[in-house]
């Protein structure tokens, strides 16, 4: 005689749940587990879900729209449950295709009478393995709106008592199956979640991605340094303005003199390079306040804090984070560098100024 099997198990964080989720979605390119047929994965297919799922965002998308409690929801609550559906060969020999989905269907109906229908968020039946399975997840939510992982789960005797109740489910619409006792009731490998999580190795790749990310940034700010020292080369010129004073002729028709307007007259070429500085000036201004004001080394701290709450086994990871964030106080140093070139920019252009009206002064006085 053949077994009922159903498993549960409480997902305790939203990585683990992407670890399910690209296990569950075959997501992955390479997979340790030898019993997947990729040329069978076709055959897979989700009760639930037309289209594959961002768990996490699924999982609180289900959150806003059933939780009714008062309470605000702790960071460190379980929000995800997964569990596993599944009987042993002899069962599934004798079953074609349609009979297998009509199995697991009643599954289904099952899982929406104990969790509720809204609660539910996939029901993935895998048949590219040696044994056709079904693997489920749901938001932890109770009767009466709350989040309780702990009390939609129960102790050991809550699950005895779940699984005698799938038994008994699936016998009264015509199957003959005893009460699975234990995984040694097979010999089929009836994998748990927690190694469903580490078949996936998802965290190797979750550092790459994250990896690949970092060198991207790292490149980004070895750019701006380089923008930077070129602005700051640029504001280091000497400001050596050549100009001549700006003249009219006035009086009358045959009594005309020239007399000098106030203006400076410079070289087209002279106020290009002028206006460059002052763009230059402006720029590294503009970049200064926006660092200075910390949006910038927040962004950073925020990037970091998150690496750090999805895995906290890569430090190597988090130092080279950090190397951004010193670059980015060494993007500060260079701001302030360069604010003190503008300032002598200022002083600078004030003085010509300033020698111009002395000399028209002097010129006034010698009028007289």
């Amino acid at each position: 005689m053949s077994y009922s099997i159903i498993r549960v198990a409480k997902v305790k964080t939203g990585t683990n749940t992407t670890g399910i989720q690209k296990h569950v979605q075959r997501e992955n390119n390479n997979y340790e587990n030898e019993d997947i047929d990729h040329s069978k994965t076709y055959l897979n297919y989700d009760l639930v879900n037309a289209n594959k799922q961002n768990f996490n965002n699924l999982i609180d998308e289900k959150i806003e729209q059933n939780y009714t409690g008062k309470r605000k929801i702790r960071t460190d609550a379980i929000k995800h449950i997964d569990g596993l559906i599944t009987s042993d060969n002899d069962f599934f020999d004798n079953q074609t295709p349609e009979d297998t989905k009509q199995f697991f269907e009643y599954a289904k109906e099952f899982l929406e009478q104990e969790y509720g229908k809204d609660n539910l968020l996939y029901a993935t039946v895998h048949m590219d393995e040696k044994t056709p399975h079904m693997h489920y997840g749901v938001v932890p939510i109770t009767d009466d709106g709350r989040l309780s992982a702990k009390e939609v789960v129960g102790n050991k005797k809550a699950l005895t008592a779940f699984q005698d109740r799938f038994n008994e489910y699936v016998n009264q619409r015509g199957y003959d199956l005893e009460r699975g006792q234990s995984r040694q009731v097979t010999n089929a490998k009836h994998d748990q979640v927690s190694r469903y999580k580490q078949k996936t190795e998802y965290h190797k790749q979750e550092y790459e991605r994250e990896s690949q990310k970092l060198s991207h940034i790292q490149q980004k700010s070895n750019e701006l340094i380089e923008q930077y020292q070129k602005s700051l080369e640029t504001l280091k010129k000497p400001l050596n303005v050549k100009y001549e004073h700006e003249t009219e002729k006035v009086g009358g028709l045959f009594n005309k003199e020239i007399q000098e307007t106030g203006n400076v007259v410079i070289s087209q070429e002279e106020f290009n390079n002028f206006q460059k500085q002052i763009q230059a000036a402006q720029t590294i201004t503009e970049d200064y306040e926006r660092i200075k004001s910390g949006k910038a080394l927040n962004e950073l701290k925020n990037k970091n804090k998150k690496l750090r709450q999805e895995n906290n086994k890569f430090a190597e990871g988090y130092k080279e984070l950090r190397d951004i964030c010193d670059k980015q106080r060494e993007y500060l140093k260079y701001a302030n560098t360069l604010i003190e070139a503008i300032k002598e920019i200022f002083r600078r252009w004030e003085e010509v100024l300033g020698r111009e009206k002395i000399f028209e002064r002097d010129e006034r006085l010698n009028a007289r």
